[in-house]
């Protein structure tokens, strides 16, 4: 079986992550270290951002910058798209792992999406679209028809 290890959620929003973006690099190349030494052959996922990889995304260029400097760049890279379009957003993250020098070679993770302030998409209800199901169905969505189906959403 095949684990995959994830550090922290959205380090660089204040909400989980107190500290600097310096800290978080460290722990990062600790936990790196320690779960290639022990697990080999379990893949990575990072950093879990709360935003979109870009260019102009100088947390993510830092953090491009660092795992490539010091080869610790994870298997999976892993961000949340609220608000956004994963589609449109994979170009860009594309483009900015190019600009770092990076290369992927597996999907991204891309576990949060769909937010009800974001604009409807008719991938709102897709699979990995979690954040929509963290409420009822956006009133602008629903008049649309293009809301979360009445089976996913919680109370």
């Amino acid at each position: 079986m095949t684990v995959q290890w994830d550090l922290w959620n959205e380090p660089d929003s204040s909400n989980f992550w107190g500290a600097s973006q310096s800290q978080y690099l460290q722990m990062w190349s600790r936990f790196y270290a320690k779960v290639r030494a022990a697990f080999p052959n379990q893949l990575i996922v990072g950093p879990s951002t709360a935003s979109q990889p870009n260019t102009s995304n100088t947390w993510w260029t830092t953090y491009l910058s660092y795992v490539k400097a010091n080869n610790v760049a994870p298997d999976i890279y892993s961000w949340h798209d609220e608000p956004g379009d994963p589609v449109t957003d994979v170009g860009r993250a594309n483009s900015t792992l190019t600009a770092a020098g990076l290369t992927n070679s597996r999907p991204y993770q891309i576990n949060e999406y769909a937010t009800p302030h974001c604009p409807c998409s008719p991938r709102v209800a897709e699979p990995g679209s979690s954040a929509a199901w963290n409420g009822p169905a956006p009133t602008d969505c629903a008049a649309t028809g293009a809301g979360v189906p009445a089976r996913t959403r919680r109370p």
